[in-house]
């Protein structure tokens, strides 16, 4: 997944997309929160903190959605 920068004077940049936050995993799984959570809190989903921050790695999501294999 990328993420477009749109910048004044109609320049652009595209980065890459390293980390999902529950909230976006949420909207393009719909897996609710609360099963996320729980998932994260037993170590079922791979996460980092970042600055208190909860965010899942995108690669995470493809492993999510194939029923959690690795």
């Amino acid at each position: 997944p990328r993420l477009v920068l749109e910048r004044g004077s109609g320049m652009r940049s595209t980065i890459q997309r390293r980390y999902y936050s529950v909230a976006e995993l949420n909207q393009v799984t719909g897996i609710p929160l609360a099963s996320l959570y729980r998932g994260i809190r037993q170590n079922e989903i791979r996460h980092v903190r970042i600055g208190g921050a909860i965010r899942v790695p995108v690669d995470e999501l493809d492993r999510i959605e194939q029923g959690g294999r690795s």
